[in-house]
């Protein structure tokens, strides 16, 4: 299946695209903001990754410190990027803590955001505008079937 970038781009740009992963590996933290997309990094944590761990974002008590299930207390410190993953007309609001977070680590975040055809464009907005101010980077994609494409293109 092609990407939506790869889709758009003409075959003579195409020659241009890198198809090789990063040489450097990075140390990723994927983490799931909603149920939908906890299901869909459970079926990818299945896959062989290399330096790549999943997780899903719980809350017991608004006043304690985060906690992503399946990690140690500390495990999300030895990563090098964390990967937010929600999807549109869910609360994507534990976003801005996991930003926090990661910006007293020194850790990059970066963003992505589900949006089904189904989604209505002032939802896809609004989802966008909360997520936006706390990743560099944000990708806006139909499917999940993507997010294997944007961590194999990671490096990992």
């Amino acid at each position: 299946m092609l990407s939506e970038t790869a889709r758009a781009t003409t075959a003579a740009e195409s020659c241009y695209r890198v198809q090789a992963p990063n040489a450097m590996p990075r140390r990723i933290l994927v983490i799931a903001l909603d149920p939908a997309t906890a299901a869909l990094g459970q079926q990818l944590a299945e896959e062989r990754w290399r330096n790549i761990r999943f997780a899903n974002f719980e809350v017991s008590d608004p006043q304690k410190n985060l906690t992503f299930t399946r990690l140690g207390a500390d495990e999300d410190s030895a990563s090098d990027v964390v990967v937010t993953v929600g999807t549109v007309g869910r609360d994507l609001s534990q976003a801005t803590r996991i930003a926090e977070r990661c910006a007293r680590l020194g850790i990059e975040v970066s963003g992505v955001l589900i949006a089904p055809k189904r989604a209505k464009p002032n939802a896809v907005n609004e989802a966008l505008l909360t997520l936006r101010p706390m990743s560099r980077t944000l990708a806006l994609i139909r499917d999940g079937e993507f997010l294997r494409g944007i961590l194999q293109a990671l490096g990992t």
